[in-house]
């Protein structure tokens, strides 16, 4: 097919979707399904928007595009820095051919905006608008329409009533500016990530679960609005244009955040000097430390400024960690589910980056790094948290086999190519 529309739910599990197709919740979206496949897609290793929707536009594994996270550390350092496009070592595909044009609307991770054949408006984290926008002249329509990157997480500690209204106001701007481009520029890839399910599911995934929670029918109304969204492109496309419609993880409850460094402090594996904020404050005596969201980096002389574990040693330290991980528990109940060594989840170019080991909890257990504070189990404002259930449907009449995020581009027949 010579034209493809992809739409993307951020932090939408597949069964959620299930159950509300099954209410009549989402009408469109269940004549979509009609035709074409519609299955569960594993998510990356974290399942963090930042390393799937990377993975999902270049095909590749995050060994090989070089994201692990939100944050990295800089080199040299223990500050940590927000990952940009800068630093996606794989080509996503509206840079791998220059013949097709492309209107990239809202992918998370693809701030600042890059030079491309068509319109691109980056996603969350986006630090500032016009570095957010190509070519810079549709600024002006972005000022016009109030556009928001993302919605204002402060009003949630202010008013939920208000949260949920700019959730609702943020994702009727997105609305108009699809709108916008879908008639202003000729495409051939037409890309749109709707962000807010992501954020009302952190906020809002008890509403859902609990039908005499006062923002239960919000939460449906918000998913409505969704379905509308989809039947209105789905209403607009050929029968020779691809459509996939796809989330890069899922949600679910969450019942107590784990903050993994005040566990390392407690096990003896991270000493911090107090005096110093953060990561910073690492001392010679730290084994190992971890970066969100369940990322943990065995600290080697000679990689970090106070490294102290020869790499001659990497791997009993590597051994007692798994080991004290394996007995962590809240109340009788274990917290991780799966321990794995990098090399068993990534590969590529770009392994030496990846953390030395990466934590699966089991369901309702939120990971957290937070270097400050000695508690290892506490709460907080989310009621959802992330979950490797995403899902894809396509309206192409083809066999998916337990697709993740790494076979999207596959899907839509693209071939993947590093940066040069």
């Amino acid at each position: 097919m010579n034209k493809a529309v992809i739409v993307g739910l951020d932090g939408v599990p597949y069964g959620l979707l299930k159950e509300l197709i099954e209410e009549d919740i989402m009408p469109n979206l269940k004549d979509v399904l009609s035709e074409g496949v519609f299955t569960r897609m594993q998510s990356s290793i974290p399942c963090v928007s930042s390393v799937s929707w990377s993975s999902i536009i270049t095909g590749r594994n995050p060994g090989e595009h070089g994201v692990y996270g939100f944050t990295d550390i800089i080199p040299g350092t223990y500050s940590v820095s927000y990952h940009s496009i800068k630093k996606l070592r794989a080509k996503p595909f509206w840079i791998m051919d220059h013949g097709k044009r492309y209107v990239i609307l809202n992918v998370p991770s693809t701030f600042p905006a890059q030079e491309i054949n068509g319109v691109m408006v980056t996603g969350f984290v986006s630090p500032d608008i016009k570095r957010s926008v190509y070519p810079p002249e549709y600024l002006g329509i972005l000022e016009e329409i109030d556009y928001r990157i993302d919605v204002d997480i402060s009003l949630i500690d202010k008013s939920r009533h208000a949260f949920m209204d700019d959730l609702f106001q943020s994702l009727a701007n997105r609305v108009r500016l699809y709108r916008y481009l879908w008639e202003k520029v000729k495409w051939d890839i037409f890309m749109l990530v709707v962000t807010g399910t992501d954020r009302l599911g952190h906020y809002f995934w008890d509403a859902y679960e609990h039908r005499g929670n006062p923002f239960h029918n919000a939460f449906l109304q918000f998913f409505k609005a969704v379905d509308h969204l989809i039947g209105e492109i789905y209403g607009k496309i050929n029968t020779d244009t691809q459509l996939i419609v796809l989330s890069d993880h899922g949600m679910e409850l969450k019942h107590i955040n784990v903050y993994l460094n005040a566990f390392l402090k407690r096990e003896g594996f991270l000493y911090i000097d107090g005096d110093r904020r953060g990561l910073s404050g690492i001392t010679k005596k730290t084994q190992a430390f971890a970066l969100d969201p369940n990322r943990i980096y065995i600290n080697i002389e000679g990689r970090y400024p106070r490294g102290s574990v020869k790499q001659s040693e990497r791997e009993r330290v590597v051994e007692d960690l798994i080991t004290a991980f394996r007995d962590l528990a809240y109340n009788g109940n274990k917290v991780i589910r799966e321990i794995y060594r990098r090399e068993e989840v990534y590969h590529g170019n770009y392994l030496d980056h990846a953390p030395d080991l990466l934590l699966i909890p089991n369901s309702g257990f939120n990971l957290m790094a937070r270097p400050e504070g000695e508690k290892v189990f506490g709460v907080d404002n989310l009621t959802g948290m992330h979950n490797p259930e995403a899902f894809i449907y396509t309206n192409q009449d083809i066999e998916l086999d337990n697709p993740s995020v790494e076979d999207v581009l596959k899907i839509m027949g693209w071939k993947y190519e590093y940066v040069s």
